[in-house]
C-alpha cells in the first residue's frame, strides 16, 4: 500500500512489460494516490467533498506563514495528512491550533505536500466497488474515534457494520456516488470510495483507494462476504477482472 505500489509506478513497469496485474492502470492508481488531483475532479463532477487546501513545503522546516494560513483558513478540528499517503500513516486529527505545527511536521515525513482539509464529525462509511458494481455500505466504528494506522490494522480497535444501518435511500446514493467515483477516476478491478455523514444525513467523498487492503480485517471481502461471496470467489473475480483488461488494452 501507498509508495511506488500504488502510485502508478509499479502498474507502469507492468504495463510497459506486458504483464496483466490487478486492479487500476497506472494513470487511475496516479490521479487516485494524488489526493488534491482526485478532489479536484470531485469539485468538478459536484461530488461534495471536505473543504480542503493542499500546501507544498520544501524543507521540513514549517513556516510561520503556512501556520497563520491554515488557522485563518480553516475552523478546528480539522485533518492533517500527506497528499500522497497510504494506509493512513501520517494523518493527524488537529483539535486546537497549538497542535498544528506537530501535525505539519508528522505528515512530512511521507511526503512534502500536506493535505489540511475540515473535520467532519459523524458516521464513517466507506463502499468497495468491483467491476463498476458498488458492494454494499459498511459502517466504521473505530474505538478509538479516529480511524488511523492503529485502528485499521489491529484486531479489535474497530467495530464494522456490514452493511451499515442507514436509510435505504441514504445507502443507495452513497453507492451511486461511489461508482461515480469510480468511473471518473478511470479506476479498475477492485476499488473502496471512502465517506463521512453527518446526523442530517448529508455525505461527504473523502477519497478513492485503488489498491485496498485484503487481510482478514480488510473492508472489502467484508462487503463480499455479505453477498455471499466467499474470499477465495473475491479474489477469483479480481483475476478474472485483470485478465479481461489485459486482453482490451
Amino acid at each position: 500500500h501507498g509508495g511506488k505500489g500504488e502510485n502508478g509506478s509499479i502498474q507502469n513497469l507492468l504495463e510497459l512489460a506486458r504483464v496483466p496485474f490487478t486492479g487500476s492502470d497506472m494513470k487511475a492508481s496516479a490521479v487516485a494516490m494524488d489526493k488534491a488531483t482526485s478532489k479536484r475532479i470531485f469539485e468538478s463532477a459536484k461530488i461534495i467533498t471536505p473543504k480542503w487546501k493542499v500546501y507544498s513545503i520544501d524543507s521540513n522546516t514549517i513556516d510561520d506563514s503556512i501556520l497563520k494560513e491554515v488557522k485563518k483558513y480553516f475552523k478546528f478540528p480539522i485533518i492533517v495528512k500527506p497528499n500522497d499517503g497510504g494506509s493512513t500513516i501520517g494523518l493527524t486529527k488537529v483539535t486546537k491550533p497549538q497542535e498544528l505545527r506537530a501535525a505539519l511536521e508528522l505528515s512530512l515525513k511521507e511526503s512534502n505536500v500536506v493535505l489540511v482539509e475540515d473535520f467532519i464529525k459523524g458516521r464513517e462509511l466507506t463502499v468497495p466497488v468491483l467491476d463498476g458494481l458498488a458492494l454494499p455500505v459498511i459502517e466504521i466504528i473505530p474505538k478509538s474515534g479516529l480511524y488511523d494506522y492503529e485502528a485499521k490494522y489491529t484486531k479489535g480497535k474497530t467495530k464494522y457494520i456490514v452493511p451499515a444501518k442507514i436509510p435505504a435511500k441514504i445507502a443507495k446514493a452513497v453507492q451511486k456516488v461511489s461508482v461515480s467515483v469510480y468511473e471518473i477516476i478511470g479506476a479498475a478491478g477492485l476499488a473502496r470510495v471512502d465517506f463521512m455523514i453527518t446526523k442530517s444525513g448529508k455525505f461527504y467523498c473523502l477519497e478513492i483507494n485503488t489498491l485496498p487492503g485484503m487481510t482478514e480485517l480488510s473492508l472489502s471481502p467484508m462487503a463480499a462476504k455479505a453477498l455471499v461471496i466467499s474470499f477465495d470467489r473475491l479474489i477469483e473475480k479480481m483475476v478474472e477482472s485483470a485478465l479481461k483488461n489485459f486482453k482490451s488494452r
